[in-house]
């Protein structure tokens, strides 16, 4: 429930800032203004990460909370990718490589 609401506060901090960072340089303070510009973006960078789902982490390593079936995979055993018939062309393409 908290993710939701940062990511609505920084989504609106970021927004905001744009604007004033542009009345600030224009204004002559170009550097005032191009700080608040980065933070801007930083803000907008962080509401979209607080955005993003309940899978948690991001990294390669699987989650107990992933819908994927298990075994760290994208799609579980039966998703996208059938790896078992990757990894039996891949050897027929070693066995073939040296002849």
């Amino acid at each position: 429930m908290l993710r939701p609401v940062l990511s609505l506060i920084a989504c609106f901090l970021g927004v905001i800032g744009f604007p004033i960072a542009a009345m600030i340089i224009d204004g002559g303070n170009t550097r005032v203004g191009a700080v608040l510009a980065a933070v801007s973006v930083l803000a907008v960078a962080f509401s979209v990460w607080a955005a993003r789902g309940n899978g948690g982490g991001g990294g390669d390593e699987g989650d107990a909370d992933d819908d994927d079936g298990g075994g760290g995979e994208p799609g579980g055993p039966n998703g996208p990718l059938d790896w078992q018939a990757f990894d039996r062309q891949r050897a027929e393409w070693e066995h073939s490589s040296t002849r």
